[in-house]
C-alpha cells in the first residue's frame, strides 16, 4: 500500500532566545516564516503530493494543531499532531519540519521521503532532528506517549525518541547518508534560533539572489 503524505510546520516553541515569534519573521520577499514552511511542504510532489499541512502549535490564521502535551518542545507537537490526525493506517506518514529553518526545500524532502521502505518507521537525515518523517504505528505512538507521559522520563527530546525506535525494531529508523545529498543542499539544514543566526541566514540569503 502506499504512503499517504501529511505535512507538519512546528511553530509551537516560545521563541526566547529570538525575542519575538520566529514564526512572523519575514524573509527579503515579505512571506513570513510559517508561509515559507507550508509553501515548502506544499510543493513536494513525489514519491507523492503531501495531502494536507497544518501548523504545529498554533497560529492565528493558519491551519493549526493545538499541542495536547505543553512545555514538551518539538516531541510534544509531533505526538499533538498525531493524535489529532491520525486513525490508525499505517500507511500514513507525517513529514516534520521546524519554522526556523527556512532553507529546507521541497527537494530536500522529497529526497528524505524516497528514502521510506515498508519496513520504516523514521527517517531523518544523518546528524540531524529535522526534517524527519514519521510513520504511525501503535508502536511509534506507545513510545512517544511512554516519553512525553511517563513521570519517570525527564528527556523531551526528539534525538531520545529516535533513540528509543532503533531499540525498539533494528532497520526501523533510516539515516539518509548526508553525503548522498547533493552539495547545494547542505545549507538547508541551517537553523535560526537567534537574532545573530537570523540575520547571518539573511545575508547570505542575499548573496544566493
Amino acid at each position: 500500500m502506499p504512503f499517504r503524505f501529511i505535512g507538519i510546520a512546528l511553530v509551537g516553541g516560545k521563541s526566547s532566545r529570538m525575542g519575538q515569534n520566529k514564526a512572523l519573521l519575514k524573509l527579503p520577499s515579505g512571506i513570513s516564516l510559517a508561509d515559507k514552511a507550508l509553501e515548502v511542504l506544499k510543493g513536494v510532489k513525489i514519491p507523492a503530493e503531501i495531502e494536507a499541512c497544518y501548523l504545529s502549535g498554533g497560529l492565528e490564521g493558519y491551519p493549526s494543531i493545538p499541542d495536547i502535551v505543553l512545555d514538551k518542545g518539538p516531541l510534544g507537537g509531533i505526538y499533538s499532531c498525531i493524535s489529532a490526525l491520525s486513525s490508525g493506517e499505517e500507511n500514513l506518514v507525517f513529514v516534520f519540519i521546524p519554522v526556523d529553518m527556512p532553507a529546507i526545500t521541497p527537494a530536500l524532502l522529497e529526497q528524505l521521503l524516497f528514502s521510506l521502505t515498508p519496513r520504516s518507521l523514521v527517517s531523518h537525515f544523518s546528524g540531524e532532528q529535522f526534517p524527519v518523517a514519521i510513520r504511525v504505528t501503535k508502536a511509534v505512538i506507545n513510545l512517544l506517549e511512554k516519553r512525553l507521559l511517563d513521570c519517570l522520563e525527564r528527556n523531551f527530546s526528539v534525538k531520545a525518541f529516535l533513540a528509543d525506535l532503533e531499540i525498539l525494531e533494528a532497520g526501523s529508523v533510516v539515516k539518509v547518508d548526508k553525503a548522498s545529498v547533493d552539495m547545494n543542499f547542505y545549507g538547508n539544514f541551517f537553523n535560526a534560533n537567534t537574532p545573530n543566526e537570523w540575520q547571518y541566514f539573511l545575508k547570505e540569503s542575499s548573496h544566493e539572489c
